[in-house]
């Protein structure tokens, strides 16, 4: 690109038009609007394509449209809102109707709006790699599935979890067409195990609903509940409402957390406990006999945890004491161990209470050997076709090669994808499917909870749902819409009326919170718009009793794994799963590999995690480089030392090294996956022994957004037991500073006076806000590079802070030498911009491009700004960004919308800065506009809770409050008024608008160890 070299003057680019002039302006927004009315006049209830001069009448210019929807992706599950601006998607959000998240989202659910605009996905079918038309891959394609099925052979379809009860019935009509025809359910993250346990204990084949809002004790093994285990963003807010200390309330949930490698779960609870995976098998069996002791039961053996190493005495004691109110939730793949892990509830007496098998959670359904046994199959000749939809197994399958030579075999291979990933370009046909975003559909996550699928746009590409290509296949002619509102008039409908008769007569008890009234039941036609209008139809009843247990413990003790390993220092590779990440599916997507891992700090790769005590041992620092090895596989990684990790413990995360899938996936990282080794009985496992390690020459520099790890010397984070907070309700915290000011006067603010208050309490680290402000203010992606740089744009950032030895000297000589402890206490704290009263950014600025609002916003004028960045210099929060090139508009930063289909995930709402200025939080400005706007069209005030910024509104835990502070009824207002509210660097006075509540941990301070 000219615009980066340094030896062309300005003037010249302006004579070149390389500068967007504001004819050209108008002429991209031309193209840009007039695309996304074509699409968006397409959309149901509009029935033609209409020029805008003649508009649809639902839709108003600078007027947003809100459509529940759902989102799924085989992994994290989340009813949302789909934010619509002239027919164009642009932003996700928490559907409040919902009574699992209330309103809550996860990163991947805010950003999997931007891969509606990839170009790079597929944008026809493909037949041999080639460009094809649908109509050769409908019956066409069905009679090779059949000729196949005569000839004696095997048709398997091989996909994620359905959760779509509509869908499994047509999977069901589909597989009736055939002799030989087979489902199965693949995933890279398996729950096989904790399926088969619940399955020999209670004859249901589901994994179980869990309640975190009901455990006043929770013990976790490795689980990651708040960031990937199962459902984090439901369990997230359910965690959080037994950690809340507001008012006269001094009672919080006790958390206790074993684990290899530190998650956002471990760093969140009150005591955490490092281990290696082959530890804690035994932590978990020496539990279960501890508290089996104190019922007055036998042991599963004789082998007895030290209790000095682990504590777990301690733990037991309280889950005893909290039985009935008591939950315990382990990750491991090992059957026997989630079984060991059941019988210590079901002695806890949780099921019932804390964990439900029914209703039972349907968000997992594979079962590991069914994908060995298609496999053998293959290998042996037996397969006539296969179709994989939604699963990518020659990339997270470990011996992908063995499948990719099966695969060679098979004469008839279907890949039906968003992208032409790893398996689709060994597949014979590929077929374009919808983005969750174009298409109809419906969920049922738990027993009696159903969920909405709608479009927000029409279809950018010529792409189909999957149950449209299963209707085609079947010769079917009614459309996606009329087989669902089919199914729902025939099913859904007449028994949700049954059950709010049944709920409205008394005879049953709803089993999750409702704040708001039932669906009309008097019509189907009431029935189905009201539901789609909320997204969310609930007639889940809290049952009588859960099923009979058949535990028998001495059966479980014969299929324990082995308990050893350890003793002798061997290295355990252990394999988690990142928050943004996952499992890859999503590491196309550039908002998610360049959102730093909230435990690290790190974006855009993996790494080989290992601990301090180790580092110093192997002579490593991070970024140096190593080799892996197991056996025969080796893998080359850098080094990050990461306190709190296992010592024998080295943490990999999955879901990198793709060759194919996107174009932010591609040379991200490497892949992790061939080292996972499977059980005899199919299940995969995540935890491999007998690692070797090997220090090679070099570095490779790690994308790290945060460098520092401590905060000593720095009022940012103030923490108290909650001991002492019951003793007095400002323990940790002290009274700011009554520094005499420099300015002449204070701003007047008569009338709104915006402020924040954030709970470190409930905060954790999670990463949503992040992405939601992103999307929300059009944040370009910057690279590797870049943040490498140190030159991230992110206008919100979640800093994560250990505790050190060396306490708070002071001495601002010791601030960079003082390490964190190799065991510490972690703190994830929101930093944006304080939009303090007397910020020192606006004193400093030469042009005036800060200006302080009546309403007490710190204001950033874009096009007075010249980039000095006096201001970055004089801001003691760090949180004011430099944007040192244009990223929206050059082609060298490709993974922005720098193209016209990228354009139209940028907010109308929000300035897409050109190169050369300042960005910062600016409050959602855009937002407290919007509300004010609604509330005048009303006729009436501004109420607390019209407006919330978009990391308010992202926050699972319910973590960040925004609001009037000149309104002593608002609930900011009330939360800054909280004892345990502090501002951070108070000291400094510069008046920020942020306060802070002291973190409080339910156990006596220090408590982080390790075993």
């Amino acid at each position: 690109m000219r615009e980066f070299d340094k030896d062309i003057p300005v003037e010249a680019l302006f004579e070149e038009g390389l500068s967007t002039s504001r004819r050209d302006f108008l002429k991209w927004c031309g193209i840009t609007l007039s695309a996304a009315v074509l699409a968006a006049c397409e959309k149901t209830p509009v029935k033609y394509a209409l020029p805008y001069v003649k508009k649809p009448a639902e839709h108003l210019p600078s007027i947003a449209d809100y459509y529940a929807t759902t989102y799924f992706d085989g992994q994290i599950f989340q009813s949302v809102l789909a934010k619509v601006r002239e027919g164009r998607p642009i932003k996700i959000e928490g559907n409040p109707s919902s009574p699992l998240s209330e309103g809550g989202t996860h990163a991947r659910g805010q950003a999997s709006v931007l891969s509606l605009y990839d170009h790079t996905r597929l944008q026809k079918p493909k037949i041999d790699g080639k460009e094809a038309d649908w109509t050769a891959l409908g019956t066409a394609l069905m009679e090779q599935f059949q000729a196949q099925d005569a000839a004696g052979k095997l048709v398997y379809l091989i996909t994620p979890p359905i959760l779509s009860p509509s869908l499994q019935a047509l999977i069901k009509d589909w597989l009736a067409a055939f002799k030989n025809a087979r489902h199965i359910v693949y995933a890279a993250e398996s729950y096989d195990s904790l399926l088969t346990a619940h399955e020999a204990i209670f004859g249901k084949r589901v994994a179980p609903t869990y309640r975190f809002d009901k455990a006043e004790v929770i013990v976790g093994f490795n689980a990651d509940f708040l960031g990937t285990w199962l459902d984090p963003t439901t369990f997230a807010r359910q965690w959080s409402k037994n950690r809340q200390l507001y008012g006269d309330n001094t009672t919080m949930s006790y958390h206790v957390q074993f684990e290899s490698v530190p998650t956002i779960t471990g760093l969140s609870a009150d005591r955490r406990v490092a281990l290696s995976p082959m530890a804690i098998r035994r932590a978990m069996v020496n539990l279960y006999n501890r508290i089996a002791e104190l019922a007055g039961q036998p042991p599963l053996n004789d082998d007895r945890w030290d209790t000095e190493k682990g504590d777990i005495a301690h733990v037991a004691q309280r889950l005893w004491e909290a039985r009935g109110k008591a939950l315990v939730v382990t990750r491991s793949h090992a059957p026997a161990l989630q079984a060991v892990v059941a019988g210590i509830n079901l002695l806890l007496n949780a099921y019932g209470n804390t964990i439900f098998v029914q209703p039972g959670c349907l968000l997992r359904a594979e079962r590991d050997n069914d994908f060995e046994t298609f496999l053998a199959e293959a290998q042996a000749g037996r397969v006539g076709a296969v179709i994989f939809h939604q699963v990518n197994p020659l990339y997270t399958y470990p011996q992908a090669q063995a499948l990719q030579t099966a695969l060679q075999s098979i004469p008839v291979s279907v890949a039906i994808s968003m992208y032409e990933h790893e398996t689709a370009q060994k597949c014979k046909y590929v077929l374009a499917e919808d983005h969750y975003l174009e298409s109809w559909g419906d969920a049922q996550p738990y027993e009696g909870l159903y969920t909405l699928q709608q479009p927000a746009i029409a279809k950018i590409f010529s792409t189909k749902s999957f149950a449209e290509i299963l209707l085609s296949w079947l010769g079917r002619q009614e459309s996606h819409l009329d087989y669902l509102r089919g199914y729902w008039a025939k099913n859904i409908y007449p028994a949700y009326r049954d059950a709010i008769k049944a709920r409205e007569g008394g005879k049953v008890q709803a089993f999750w919170a409702h704040t708001e009234a039932p669906l009309p039941v008097d019509t189907e036609e009431a029935f189905w718009v009201r539901a789609l209008e909320r997204g969310v139809v609930d007639m889940t009843t809290f049952p009588q009793a859960q099923p009979k247990a058949n535990w028998n413990p001495a059966q479980w003790a014969e299929q324990l794994p082995p308990m050893h390993g350890d003793e002798d220092g061997a290295l355990t590779l252990y394999v988690y799963e990142k928050v943004a990440i996952g499992d890859g599916t999503h590491a196309g997507n550039p908002w998610l590999q360049e959102m730093p891992d909230p435990v690290s700090r790190v974006a855009w790769d993996n790494y080989a995690i290992i601990s301090p005590v180790y580092a110093r041992k192997a002579g490593l620092q991070t970024n140096d480089l190593i080799r892996i090895k197991v056996g025969e596989t080796s893998l080359e990684l850098p080094v990050y030392v990461l306190p709190g990790t296992d010592p024998q413990t080295i943490g990999v995360a999955m879901g990198y090294g793709r060759i194919a899938g996107g174009r932010a996936a591609i040379g991200a990282g490497k892949n992790v996956f061939p080292f996972l080794p499977k059980l005899p009985t199919g299940q995969r496992i995540c935890t491999v022994p007998g690692v070797s390690v090997e220090k090679l020459s070099g570095t490779y520099q790690l994308a790290r957004i945060q460098e520092w790890e401590t905060y000593v010397g720095r009022e940012y984070i103030r923490e108290a037991s909650l001991t002492a907070y019951k003793a007095d309700r400002r323990a940790g915290n002290h009274e700011d500073p009554k520094l005499i000011s420099l300015w002449w006067k204070e701003h007047p603010q008569p009338g709104h006076r915006w402020g924040m208050a954030i709970d470190l309490n409930l905060c954790i680290g999670c990463g949503a806000c992040v992405v939601a402000c992103i999307s929300e203010n059009n944040i370009p992606v910057v690279g590797r590079d870049e943040i490498r740089r140190g030159r991230d744009m992110h206008w919100i950032r979640i800093d994560r802070y250990f505790t050190s030895t060396k306490g708070h000297s002071g001495k601002p000589e010791e601030f960079p030498a003082a390490p964190p402890e190799d065991f510490p206490r972690a703190f994830f704290q929101p930093m944006l911009c304080q939009h303090c009263d007397h910020a020192p950014c606006e004193t400093v600025c030469p042009v005036l491009a800060i200006a302080h609002s009546s309403e007490g916003i710190n204001q950033q004028v874009y096009n007075r700004c010249v980039g000095t960045r006096y201001c970055a210099n004089n801001c003691p929060y760090k949180v004011r960004r430099f944007n040192w090139f244009d990223y929206t508009n050059a082609e060298t930063w490709v993974f922005n919308p720098v193209d016209e289909l990228g354009r139209m995930v940028l907010n109308p709402d929000v300035t897409v800065r050109a190169r050369g200025v300042m960005e910062k939080c600016s409050f959602c400005t855009q937002r407290i506009q919007a509300g004010k706007l609604e509330a005048k069209k009303q006729g009436r005030p501004l109420r607390d809770g019209d407006i919330k910024t978009a990391c308010q509104q992202a926050c699972p835990t319910g973590a960040i409050v925004f609001g009037d502070l000149n309104d002593p009824e608002s609930l900011v207002s009330k939360r800054t008024a909280e004892p345990r509210g502090y501002y951070a660097l108070a000291e400094l006075n510069v008046r920020p608008s942020i306060r802070y509540m002291v973190k409080i941990r339910n156990e006596e301070l220090p408590q982080t160890q390790h075993a």
